[in-house]
């Protein structure tokens, strides 16, 4: 098996060069921005996140797709990776703090740990003596 049938719809990208890095940065920056939001979005309209992160994460592997023929112009990968980093940033972080508000408070620890160091600025717990905001249980819009 060639190295293109074992991945055939993978972008290849050279490393090093500045297209490559590029949409990592460009992946990173959408997703930061994105996770440094995500936590007011879902308070304002609770699961609408959720499927809206869901969506562009969706888009963005469309874009992606069409991106991996030959040929296509560097912006549209840029945008395909840009769209998938959005949806991350909108997506993990509450439900990471959706899985954390399910484990009793004395069992939270080590999963917070775990957990933290995979998902972002959002997914850590407060410092001790500061109110937790942790989205409830349901994702459920608040009144207004």
């Amino acid at each position: 098996m060639t190295q293109s049938e074992a991945a055939p719809v993978s972008v290849a990208v050279p490393q090093g060069t500045r297209t490559g890095r590029g949409a990592w940065l460009v992946l990173a920056v959408g997703n930061f921005v994105a996770s440094l939001s995500s936590s007011a979005l879902v308070w304002r309209y609770g699961r609408t996140t959720l499927t809206a992160g869901a969506v562009f994460q969706i888009a963005g592997l469309l874009v992606l797709l069409t991106a991996a023929s030959p040929g296509r112009p560097t912006a549209l990968l840029l945008t395909g990776v840009t769209l998938f980093g959005l949806g991350q940033g909108l997506l993990i972080p509450p439900i990471i703090g959706l899985v954390l508000s399910r484990i009793p408070v004395a069992d939270s620890g080590a999963p917070a740990g775990v957990l933290a160091g995979h998902a972002g600025p959002n997914a850590a717990p407060q410092p001790p003596g500061r109110p937790q905001r942790v989205a409830p249980p349901t994702c459920r819009r608040r009144a207004a």
